[in-house]
């Protein structure tokens, strides 16, 4: 839910959230839900497999625009972590996590934000569905692994969703 604020950008960067940051939009601060267990297991193991590729983080706030702050799931830098604290240059992937509660219209204009910034790989774990989308082209394709052939990397999701999650 967006609510209307007011603020500026540098107001929200410096103001304090609590236990769950929101993102900001436009003048507007969009709450979001604290992730769930399976959520949270996904988050990691996605990021353990992307410190293959490059530099990943979990929940860093990023400038993807000039009135816009979101908070990527994962994204992941390719040489180097950026020197700004919060990123304005595109990551080279960004994750999205999608919890049972999570608002498709945000979603959706989420990852039009990702595109319109210049992320190259925006991709969407649906955990419920035991599924991977890509956004592309303004629409999400179910697909049945991550790629990025110029790394010679994968995510398979059928492996993904068969990792154990008890010892």
């Amino acid at each position: 839910m967006a609510t209307t604020t007011g603020i500026t950008v540098d107001e929200f960067l410096n103001a304090r959230w609590g236990n769950y940051e929101p993102e900001f939009a436009h003048g507007e601060i969009i709450e979001r839900k604290m992730p769930n267990l399976l959520h949270g297991w996904i988050q990691g193991l996605i990021y353990t497999r992307l410190l293959a590729v490059g530099f990943p983080v979990i929940g860093v706030r990023m400038r993807v625009a000039a009135d816009v702050i979101r908070l990527p799931d994962v994204a992941v830098f390719r040489n180097s972590l950026p020197s700004n604290p919060v990123p304005s240059d595109p990551p080279f992937v960004i994750v999205e996590v999608v919890s049972p509660d999570d608002p498709y219209p945000i979603l959706l204009q989420k990852l039009r934000d990702y595109r319109d910034w210049g992320v190259p790989h925006i991709w969407i774990v649906v955990p419920g569905t035991k599924t991977f989308q890509e956004y592309r082209d303004g629409t999400l394709a179910q697909v049945s692994q991550f790629e990025l052939p110029e790394l010679n990397f994968r995510i398979d999701a059928t492996e993904l969703f068969a990792e154990p999650t008890s010892r």
